[in-house]
């Protein structure tokens, strides 16, 4: 009897260690939560000893609670960023640098497209690893192009060439006078910028070219969609019903999205395929990319880098993938893409389009940039003012900024 008491105590004080060896980390996100909780279970299957809580938060909250937390000296361990607003926490010290860590595990970053993780060096330095990415293409309704005589966006088309093909597609169906369906949307402005040939940054990134010849240029043809050419919905006409409500209705003929838009209109009425964005001066478009990074307050750096490696490589990319929450930055993954969905045929357009995608500036004022040419541009959007007038006092803004 003493034995076997002595056997029993000797299992709980063993399973109650085990037990209390566990690491809890805290991971906010703003990924879908039904998926990221997938990836957080994957994890936790492959790494029982550590315990992942996370946190969902909505994209227009999450960076107002970490700031929040970070003041307070309570952040949590791991956390997704945008591109846009992760210069800021990696160039206050909120983030903890990478490179000894990947050098040391010899995590290879090779697995990655290269513009994709090149995001996220700061000064050199590596402060995340993307987990998702996704840049700009064309959809296009085939019914639309069809009814008018076209066979879609070509790779040889020039602006000019698209220009033609939506005003053949913009048409008044309610016989009020003003058209319903449109031939094209616009993009956010940075992407006619790049498309002029254009940049908003020099290489230093202190010196604003925003008034440059090339970006009004760009910038120019973009107004002229609306307010010259009458190809697509103006500002207000976009408030009044939005450019995903209209191409799921099927009034929009060529839509400019990222594969945010691929689960949700499979299902559509209307047949529908993908294609470059023609150039203006050159070929561009976006690329985007949200990261996971471990916080500089972090109590258990060591399994937050474990879970950030997971979530961050093959075995998380994939199952975000599968589960339609953009491309993962990891090459092999992304070969994948678009497996099991019908459309668009074209799916490869996606991965093709990395070679020319370009990203906002890497600046930690890149918010405050943005907000600056965004007051001056929409007077141009109006009609108030002339682009390149209107380009010129942003500029003026901008650089007021960089330099303080």
């Amino acid at each position: 009897m003493v034995l076997r008491a002595l056997v029993g105590l000797f299992l709980v004080l063993t399973l109650g260690s085990g037990a209390l060896a566990q690491t809890t980390i805290r991971y906010m996100t703003f990924f879908p939560a039904e998926i990221e909780a997938e990836v957080v279970a994957a994890f936790e299957r492959a790494h029982p000893d550590i315990v992942v809580r996370m946190e969902p938060a909505e994209f227009g909250e999450i960076f107002t609670k970490l700031q929040v937390a970070i003041a307070g000296g309570v952040a949590p361990d791991v956390i997704s960023l945008n591109l846009e607003n992760y210069t800021a926490f990696a160039a206050s010290g909120s983030l903890l640098p990478l490179d000894q860590r990947i050098q040391a595990d010899g995590h290879d970053l090779s697995m990655y497209f290269p513009t994709v993780v090149d995001l996220f060096r700061l000064n050199g330095t590596l402060y995340a690893l993307p987990a998702t990415f996704s840049d700009v293409v064309l959809f296009y309704n085939e019914d639309l192009y069809g009814q008018a005589g076209l066979t879609g966006p070509q790779s040889s088309w020039s602006w000019q060439d698209m220009l033609d093909a939506a005003k053949k597609l913009t048409r008044d169906l309610s016989g009020d006078g003003e058209p319903d369906q449109y031939g094209y949307a616009v993009a956010w402005w940075p992407m006619y910028v790049w498309l002029g040939g254009g940049e908003i940054l020099d290489e230093t990134g202190t010196r604003t070219l925003i008034d440059s010849p090339e970006a009004v240029a760009g910038l120019q043809a973009m107004v002229d969609t609306w307010l010259v050419e009458g190809v697509a919905p103006s500002p207000a006409e976009l408030a009044a019903k939005s450019d995903w409500d209209r191409w799921a209705e099927g009034t929009l003929a060529t839509f400019p999205i990222g594969p945010w838009g691929l689960a949700p209109f499979q299902e559509t009425p209307f047949d529908w395929n993908a294609a470059h964005h023609p150039p203006i001066a050159r070929q561009a478009t976006f690329l985007f990319s949200n990261p996971l990074a471990i916080t500089s307050q972090s109590e258990n750096p060591d399994a937050a880098w474990e879970f950030l490696k997971f979530a961050t490589g093959p075995e998380g990319t994939q199952i975000r993938q599968d589960l339609g929450y953009e491309i993962s930055p990891v090459r092999d993954v992304a070969a994948s893409f678009g497996r099991g969905m019908e459309r668009p045929r074209d799916m490869a357009v996606f991965l093709e389009a990395t070679a020319y995608a370009k990203s906002p500036p890497a600046i930690p004022q890149w918010a405050e940039v943005a907000a600056a040419i965004d007051e001056h541009l929409n007077q141009a959007k109006e009609g108030l003012i002339s682009v390149r007038n209107a380009m010129s006092n942003a500029a003026i803004a901008v650089q007021a900024i960089l330099d303080r």
